[in-house]
């Protein structure tokens, strides 16, 4: 008697041990790995605690053909449709999972009739049965929790599908906008190297140049009167991509004259803890981890007994007389099963739901480390772009002074073609340079937006 107390205790210690095991919750992570943003978060002008984040994409993109066309790519996008699909698909699943607290309820009415001996035999059974699984060891919590944990996951994953679609199409249209630079730039030169072809022809019609510095010229001016035609060409494939983007068919894009993103004063990077609550795609790898933490919880549960309440109720008849009275039926049944030999596949699931926890770890670290990244070559690419531009104004400063300074020589006869044709092409390849790198730090500003978690509001 005194063995078998104890091994009643102990058992009924195991199982309350078991049980609060297995209702444990999962904690979610609350720290990142040292410096994330690396050294570029300490620049000047920049606040470590406020983040450009915050900011709606309203806000933050101000510019209102570009947000027509955010908002256009928002509701038709089918990407970011099929992405809503899940997240109903998620939602379905974790309505079935919550019914899995209720009892299960089926009617499966029987009736015979056979003839034997000159007699009638009827029979009939109208039974309601009734079957209940309660979630000993947290069985079913665990597993809505973990419907749950997905559902979650498949808002997110379509809160950084929306984020990124935000920024896909900006930079789309702000690299039109640059195009539209580029475009304008190069007619100017096309008008200015007209003229220079002009007075060419001129001096060589009255023998103060040779007729091969006018072909030279000229050979200049076609090249860049080819260069338009390619950047007309690049204008015409971004417009198609932004037309992929709002899934729709090709079509001239209304927008803006050039201008770049400036980040409003004071805003930047904010502290390296708000992005695992900020970027969706780091809440989407984190919801994986606790789907597989409760994964964990339900591996663990199949070790422990099942109980199992069923009965039934109904109205039935089975007599072999013609009358047939019918007589009510009421049947109870509960059954407790333990899991004794399963060939090894408890053990096995049990384990593979740790790897796949493992994994998930792995993934989310993996995540969290590339978020960090992003946004440290976002500042960085911003930042030196800024630096970059006082120095581009200056030499186009001293180029356009330098061609009309040559310009003027020629005219004159005081120098040749070859010094004109390169006062020309460093003119022109600084003015590009400079529209090329506001461009840079305007997808600098908008990748920075980005990568800490905007465009999701």
């Amino acid at each position: 008697m005194k063995k078998t107390n104890i091994i009643l205790c102990l058992t009924a210690t195991l199982l309350l041990t078991a049980c609060a095991s297995l209702k444990e919750k999962y904690k979610p992570v609350d720290s990142v790995p040292a410096n994330l943003f690396g050294e570029t978060q300490s620049l000047s002008g920049f606040d470590s605690k406020t983040s450009a984040a915050n900011l709606s994409w309203k806000e933050f993109f101000t510019d209102h053909n570009l947000q027509a066309l955010i908002a256009e790519g928002l509701e038709n996008n089918l990407n970011l449709n099929d992405a809503q699909l899940k997240i109903q698909e998620a939602e379905t699943s974790l309505a079935s999972t919550r019914l899995q607290y209720f009892p299960t309820v089926s009617l499966s009415p029987q009736a015979g009739y056979t003839r034997f001996d000159g007699e009638d035999l009827k029979t009939y059974n109208i039974p309601l049965t009734v079957n209940w699984e309660p979630s000993l060891f947290s069985r079913i919590k665990n597993k809505k929790l973990q419907a749950e944990a997905y559902r979650n996951q498949a808002s997110d994953a379509e809160i950084a599908m929306r984020s990124q679609l935000v920024g896909n199409i900006a930079k789309a249209y702000y690299q039109l906008l640059v195009l539209d630079r580029e475009l304008e730039i190069m007619k100017s030169t096309v008008e200015l190297w007209n003229k220079s072809l002009d007075t060419q022809r001129a001096l060589a019609q009255y023998g103060k140049a040779y007729s091969t510095s006018v072909n030279q010229m000229e050979a200049s001016l076609l090249g860049v009167k080819a260069q338009v035609v390619d950047v007309e060409l690049q204008i015409s494939e971004v417009e198609n991509t932004i037309c992929i983007l709002l899934s729709k068919t090709p079509q001239h894009i209304v927008r803006s004259a050039w201008h770049h993103i400036d980040l409003p004063a004071g805003l930047g990077t904010g502290v390296p803890l708000t992005l695992i609550s900020n970027r969706a795609d780091v809440r989407s790898a984190e919801r994986v981890i606790e789907a597989a933490f409760y994964g964990v919880k339900q591996a663990k549960a199949a070790f422990y007994p099942t109980l199992t309440l069923s009965g039934t109720i109904g109205w039935t008849n089975n007599s072999l007389t013609y009358v047939n009275p019918g007589q009510i039926l009421l049947d109870a049944l509960g059954s407790l099963t333990q899991p004794i030999f399963m060939q090894g596949r408890l053990k096995a699931q049990l384990k593979l739901s740790e790897l796949q926890q493992a994994e998930a770890k792995n993934a989310y670290m993996q995540t969290l480390l590339q978020a960090g990244n992003e946004v440290n070559q976002a500042l960085t690419l911003y930042q030196k772009s800024l630096e970059k531009d006082a120095i581009y104004k200056q030499q186009v400063a001293v180029l356009e002074q330098a061609y009309a300074g040559t310009h003027e020589l020629m005219n004159h006869g005081k120098t040749n073609y070859i010094e004109v044709l390169t006062a020309q092409e460093s003119l022109l390849n600084a003015q590009l340079s400079e529209a090329i790198n506001l461009y840079n730090s305007t997808q600098g500003a908008i990748a920075l937006y980005i990568a800490l978690g905007g465009g999701g509001k």
